[in-house]
């Protein structure tokens, strides 16, 4: 018993030794040099979106690489081998190993992305590197198109560059903080410019009333705008915004935006009857001594103001018509049911003149011969900035002849004009030229006319049976009944209130 019982201290004496002497060697071993050239902080990464980053390190064992933190979702290693795009492994080298990580493609205009690159070596890991794309900026930039002016008229030059995505061609140089959008007159007679939107974040606008956009939102990038302006009663200005279209309570960028109103008129449309003319001089009426501007506007038919439309650069806050009674004083008509100067505005904001000489207060100006009035238009102030002074002069009687001369005659029929005796005194109180047509024949086929407008009416109704009139822009036909044959009656022509001409008809067919 005593010989085992010293064995057994013997043994226990041995592991106290072992033991001793391990802990001994664990105080004296160097310290771990797995991540040895490496540095003690991780290497901090600035992050570029859409590019890539590249991480190098020199790996003394097999290694892994890992991308980790609440980020990482975002950031992905390149790595063509594997479908796992958030780690790759390797093995041990004496040369430099690069992998590279692919950071978010989107930018972030709310925070930050973070991501740490962890590597593990010989069971030990370390964070080697923090790569961050910091949070972005928005960016706005905006290019004014080129303008040239020909003949007073501004337009756009259009792109002739064929690899060019644009229309237009825009300034080189984006618009300062302190330039604004100055709308101007263009040859659609609208106040317009075109503009090129640059930016990195995808946008919806936000606009004065006055201000009309083709297109009112657009993704990051580039996008060709046009701004139209409505004419106000007053000089406007306002502010054009670009809001993030994810968040809109967040401004990417402003413009001021300035559109002058000058008062001044143009015709948007006129038939070429009609003359216009810019007397901006000066001119002796003196009712309207606050105008800085004046217009001659000049009519020969009634017609002449159905196809014709102005633009007035100052939005009229009121229009009125004026025109003189029988004393040479000008009094309102605006509200006159037979007003015969009118001015209606259009729903584009551009308005029509029409002058109807046949209402009641049409008066002829006894020196001139001609009717005559006034529009004027007033701002917001009651100041009258504009007029235009408006003549009816209906064009001269064309002469009233056969259209086929040769033809009338082997009708048989003759026209003549009739300037005195018993047939002219009857009709001379109309004031125009009188005519008398004579058929001879039952079928006066070759009889056409030329010279009479469309405006008539028989002088005696009871005519009405066999008398009759057809109109064309070439050539107009009388009709008489040989029912009615030895009658004689007559035709009254007008042409925009005017008299135009009497044309007396008698039907002679020999028995």
């Amino acid at each position: 018993m005593k010989s085992i019982f010293n064995r057994l201290i013997g043994c226990m004496a041995v592991v106290a030794t072992l033991v001793m002497s391990a802990c001994t060697t664990g105080d004296t071993t160097e310290a771990d040099n797995t991540f040895a050239g490496f540095a003690e902080q991780p290497e901090q990464i600035v992050g570029v979106v859409g590019e890539n980053c590249t991480i190098s390190f020199t790996p003394a064992y097999s290694w892994k690489l890992s991308l980790t933190g609440s980020d990482s979702d975002f950031f992905e290693v390149v790595n063509e081998e594997r479908l796992d795009r958030k780690t790759i492994m390797g093995e041990a080298s004496t040369t430099p190993v690069e992998v590279v990580v692919k950071v978010p493609a989107e930018l972030n205009f709310e925070r930050d992305y973070v991501c740490n690159v962890e590597l593990r070596m010989n069971g030990k890991d370390k964070v080697i590197a923090a790569i961050r794309v910091a949070k972005a900026e928005r960016t706005l930039e905006l290019y004014l198109a080129e303008v040239s002016e020909v003949n007073g008229s501004k337009g756009y030059n259009y792109s002739e560059d064929a690899e060019s995505p644009f229309l237009y061609v825009y300034e080189t140089q984006p618009l300062t903080a302190d330039r604004a959008i100055e709308l101007f007159l263009g040859e659609s007679r609208s106040f317009e410019h075109r503009i090129l939107v640059k930016t990195n974040f995808n946008w919806v606008t936000s606009a004065p009333s006055w201000l009309s956009l083709l297109v009112t939102e657009g993704a990051a990038g580039y996008t060709e705008l046009k701004l139209s302006g409505l004419s106000q009663p007053e000089s406007v200005d306002g502010v054009l915004s670009f809001r993030d279209a994810a968040n809109q309570d967040i401004e990417g960028g402003s413009v001021k935006v300035i559109m002058e109103t000058l008062g001044t008129l143009y015709p948007s449309s006129l038939v070429e009857s009609a003359t216009w003319s810019m007397t901006a001089e000066d001119w002796t009426f003196t009712e309207f001594p606050t105008a800085e501007f004046a217009y001659t506007l000049q009519y020969t038919t009634t017609t002449d103001g159905d196809n014709s439309s102005f633009i007035c650069a100052q939005r009229p806050y009121t229009i009125s018509c004026r025109t003189y009674d029988i004393y040479g004083s000008l009094y309102d008509i605006t509200t006159n049911e037979e007003a015969w100067l009118t001015a209606t505005e259009q729903s584009d904001g551009s308005f029509s003149v029409k002058m109807d000489a046949t209402k009641s207060t049409a008066l002829r100006n006894e020196v001139s011969g001609i009717y005559e009035g006034f529009v004027a238009f007033k701002n917001a102030s009651g100041k009258v900035f504009t007029f235009i002074h408006c003549k009816y002069n209906p064009a001269p009687a064309a002469p009233v002849a056969f259209y086929l001369p040769g033809g009338a005659e082997s009708d048989g029929s003759t026209l003549v004009e009739i300037t005195e005796g018993a047939e002219y005194d009857a009709y001379a109180s109309y004031g125009a030229p009188i005519y008398k047509l004579t058929f001879t024949n039952e079928f006066p086929s070759m009889s056409m006319l030329k010279g009479l407008p469309q405006e008539w009416q028989r002088l005696n109704e009871e005519d009405a049976s066999w008398l009759a009139y057809e109109y064309s822009e070439e050539s107009q036909v009388v009709t008489m009944n040989k029912k009615a044959n030895g009658s004689t009656g007559a035709l009254l022509f007008t042409n925009g209130g005017a008299n135009h001409c009497v044309l007396i008809c008698h039907l002679n067919i020999a028995e």
